[in-house]
């Protein structure tokens, strides 16, 4: 009798198994169900494979050149030993991409502005990210840094500076729509009140020098 409940029992179990299999294998599984989602490529694969956003927005490495910024799609400014005297100015290109991606209304759209004096190098990353200008600066020299936005504008900023009588063109960034070169050029800041932001716009830096011609 003893028996005969063992082996009972024993047959319910392998059928209550079986049962379970079978119900399994009815439901999708996980990689069948993202057959479609794009891949992760793994740590071997992605060290195998940098990626020029990568380079441009990684740290940067001991030593680093100009060449070398330039293969990272970097603008490059790069002083002589008269620090008094504008910059050569390398990899324009890369910048006038930048403005065509937010032009075209690219939602992430990034450069790295890489600054050679001498010995001496730093960067400054401009971002556009959903709709939102923003601009951080690192120099690890100096320890210094900085960051600016996010700020929904930028303009180009161009005419006849009334304190120098110099033409100058520059961007700036701001939330003003209705900001003008001639707002701007008339005085070095204005107050915006309204909002109590104290100061309604920031220069971008380096595009100082990239109209001087």
């Amino acid at each position: 009798m003893r028996k005969l409940i063992a082996w009972t029992l024993l047959v319910c179990t392998l059928l209550l198994c079986g049962c379970a299999k079978e119900k399994i294998s009815e439901e999708p599984t996980t990689e069948a169900a993202t057959t479609d989602a794009p891949t992760t490529p793994t740590t071997e694969q992605a060290s195998q494979e940098p990626t020029a956003e990568k380079a441009n927005f990684g740290a940067l490495p001991e030593n680093y050149t100009p060449e070398q910024a330039l293969e990272h799609q970097c603008l490059v400014l790069v002083w002589g030993e008269d620090a008094t005297q504008p910059p050569e100015v390398l990899g324009r290109e890369h910048w006038e991409s930048f403005l065509t991606a937010c032009e075209n209304g690219q939602t992430d759209a990034r450069l790295r502005v890489i600054y050679f004096q001498g010995e001496v190098y730093y960067y400054s990353d401009l971002t556009r990210y959903d709709g939102y200008y923003s601009m951080y600066t690192y120099n690890a020299f100096h320890n210094y840094e900085a960051a600016i936005g996010a700020y929904r504008y930028m303009k180009r900023i161009e005419g006849i500076e009334p304190n120098t009588n110099n033409h100058v063109c520059y961007y700036i960034l701001t939330d003003l729509e209705e900001l003008t070169s001639e707002d701007v050029l008339s005085a070095a800041r204005i107050c915006d009140i309204e909002t109590e932001k104290g100061v309604p716009y920031e220069p971008v830096d380096f595009t100082q020098y990239l109209y001087l011609d």
